[in-house]
């Protein structure tokens, strides 16, 4: 048995203001750290919405900001270099956090380190290459990995995620996301399917020009229950059309923090150090083919626009519209939504402005305390908070750089 993930219920006090080292803020950081306040402070309806009772939506914010923004001029630290390859400095990191440790479900942004590391998977296996057709076992379609990443970040799509996860198995994505640092992080799952948590993983056949070549992902061990705050969810939920009256259990689901999804952003795209060597073993070309689907939107990739408007995997900026993005703006990011929670982590890059950052977020919608009910303020009050906050957070950092 793998030994029980825990993670511990933070520090006392509803809020973070600043997350600095030492858990410290000097003056330049007090005001630096300031504009994720600021944001917040709004008297827009779409915000003040969630601010009036914060705690009651368990909202968690990041905000990244390279040390080279003139944001952070004040407290920039000495350039530092590494065998010349590129700058290294650290980036600050202020985030506010209205959970009290508790537990939040990660949904569809789990889908993120799975597939970039089945990419890995691929770049590292002779003859297998992310176009390199598959089929499994006692399915007659065939599938590339490539076109399961167009899925999984134009529409979220949860069986290409599946393929995915089943490609390399579970115990795969835990051991390589605990070598890349991020232990505090656990794939339990896939989604949406009645064998979502089975141990066995299919045959997969790929079409190689040397011939087929088949693998199979070892089965995986059996997962202990997480450990911590706020597994219990709610008041009751849904089970095979009926109504159960006892908190909804989460202790078996996957498990991805907040900061270790920003963690796993910072080591896609590393603020300070853009040409340093990627952590992640892939090839330049697949890994720039990765991050242009990252920054896409549906109608790119063929999807109906009427069904699928840019803002569908967009929660930042776009998610309370139809509206098309501005092509000025970049947002690599993935999106989640599921029993209620709200999810957005993303790389932002304004092209005009030269400013780019990272941004994530995480708020729970469920004023009805039901689980799997599919009555959740998504379009009510979710969506318009991130859209809403995420563009006025962008336009206090374009004040802040202009007064520097």
């Amino acid at each position: 048995m793998v030994d029980a993930l825990r993670f511990i219920p933070k520090i006392n006090g509803l809020v973070w203001l600043c997350l600095i080292p030492l858990m410290g803020c000097n003056d330049s950081d007090h005001e630096n750290g300031n504009v994720l306040q600021k944001a917040l402070s709004s008297d827009d309806h779409a915000i003040k919405t969630v601010m009036e009772h914060p705690e009651r939506f368990e909202l968690q914010m990041q905000l990244i900001l390279p040390n080279d923004s003139r944001l952070n001029q004040e407290s920039q630290q000495p350039t530092q270099k590494s065998n010349s390859i590129g700058a290294i400095s650290t980036p600050k990191t202020y985030a506010i956090d209205y959970s009290q440790g508790r537990y939040f479900y990660p949904a569809s942004t789990i889908k993120l380190p799975v597939a970039v590391l089945a990419t890995e998977w691929a770049e590292l296996n002779p003859d297998i290459s992310i176009i390199t057709p598959y089929r499994i076992a006692n399915d007659t379609i065939t599938h590339h990995i490539a076109q399961d990443l167009i899925e999984i970040f134009a529409v979220s799509d949860n069986d290409a995620y599946n393929r995915l996860y089943d490609l390399i198995g579970r115990d795969y994505v835990n051991r390589r996301m605990a070598e890349l640092g991020m232990s505090d992080f656990r794939l339990a799952h896939r989604l949406s399917v009645s064998n979502a948590a089975d141990f066995e993983h299919p045959i997969y056949y790929f079409e190689t020009a040397q011939g087929i070549k088949t693998f199979q992902a070892q089965p995986d061990q059996a997962l202990d229950s997480l450990l911590g705050a706020g597994l219990q969810k709610g008041i009751g939920y849904i089970s095979e059309q009926d109504l159960v009256h006892k908190p909804m259990d989460f202790s078996r689901k996957n498990y991805f923090p907040l900061k270790t999804m920003m963690q796993f952003m910072q080591t896609l795209f590393p603020l300070d150090c853009m040409d340093c060597p990627s952590k992640i073993k892939w090839s330049k070309n697949t890994e720039g083919f990765v991050k242009t689907l990252m920054s896409s939107v549906p109608r790119k990739q063929g999807y109906d626009e009427s069904l699928y408007p840019d803002g569908y995997v967009k929660f930042f900026f776009l998610g309370d519209g139809n509206q098309r993005i501005d092509p000025e703006l970049k947002i690599h990011n993935k999106v989640g939504y599921a029993y209620g929670t709200l999810t957005d982590l993303a790389y932002i890059v304004d092209t005009k402005n030269d400013l780019h950052y990272l941004l994530g977020a995480t708020l729970l919608v469920n004023e009805n305390g039901i689980f799997n009910d599919n009555t959740y303020e998504y379009d009510s009050i979710g969506l318009p908070f991130l859209a809403q906050v995420s563009r006025r957070l962008h336009k206090l950092l374009l004040e802040a750089k202009s007064r520097r």
